[in-house]
């Protein structure tokens, strides 16, 4: 959906995002390339925000953004 703005992407570590409309976020999952769940940031209804994957090894992972309602987003993100 266009709803959700990410970026850079590809990054090297911190990834920016912004929601375009008025659904509350409660957190976001970050999972590696196998699924697995690595951490879970909770955002209490933020409409924007950052993540910082500088942490992890380069490669593949999937942000899950889930709102209050239980809509959720996921988003492909690479770390190089």
């Amino acid at each position: 959906e266009g709803d959700l703005q990410l970026g850079p992407n590809p990054t090297q570590g911190q990834v920016q995002w912004q929601l375009k409309n008025d659904i509350s976020l409660a957190q976001v999952d970050i999972r590696n390339a196998q699924g697995q769940l690595i951490n879970q940031v909770q955002l209490n209804g933020q409409s924007e925000g950052q993540i910082d994957l500088g942490g992890y090894p380069e490669g593949l992972f999937f942000l899950e953004f889930t709102a209050k309602n239980g809509q959720k987003n996921t988003v492909r993100v690479t770390r190089f």
